[in-house]
């Protein structure tokens, strides 16, 4: 289940708050059941830690030809998530210095979730809550628009993630 959260945030994702924006093409009578898969997923996160900051772009996609899907049942709303992927990131800090890096993302995951008007909210077995804002929402197109914040304490120092992102699922 950790690595569904970690695909949704790839910034130490705890809890994300959904976006505002007031423009958005949902269908409130389309249906969000059924599999999804990914056709395009950007999440810009900026780290702050003792004065330094680093601006970090990540692009998720499948690897090798896989698809990384997402199955949404209903009665009893579960989830599965799946697929080989990948993230592809350029971090870049304060003087301007970037860096790149691809890491795998190998997983099958499974959770609840539901639909409140235009917010999808997913839960992990441990009761943690995800939502992300429907933007678009046709028979063919689901996007999603998340953001939030995370403050932890990292060996005495406060850890600061703030993080938006947006993802395309397509069938």
């Amino acid at each position: 289940m950790k690595q569904f959260f970690y695909f949704l945030s790839c910034a130490l994702l705890l809890t994300a708050t959904a976006c505002n924006d007031d423009d958005t093409n949902v269908d409130m009578n389309a249906t969000v059941t059924g599999t999804w898969t990914i056709q395009t997923y950007d999440l810009i996160s900026t780290i702050s830690i003792a004065g330094q900051t680093e601006t970090v772009v990540s692009e998720i996609r499948g690897k090798d030809g896989s698809d990384l899907q997402i199955t949404l049942n209903e009665s009893p709303n579960t989830y599965t998530f799946e697929g080989d992927g990948e993230i592809a990131s350029t971090s870049t800090d304060a003087d301007g210095n970037t860096s790149t890096s691809v890491e795998d993302l190998d997983t099958v995951d499974n959770g609840t979730w539901e639909r409140d008007g235009d917010l999808l909210l997913f839960t992990d077995s441990e009761g943690e809550t995800t939502s992300a804002r429907i933007t678009e929402l046709t028979s063919s197109v689901l996007r999603s628009e998340f953001e939030g914040e995370v403050v932890i304490d990292f060996f005495g120092e406060e850890l600061t993630t703030t993080f938006e992102g947006d993802l395309v699922w397509v069938r």
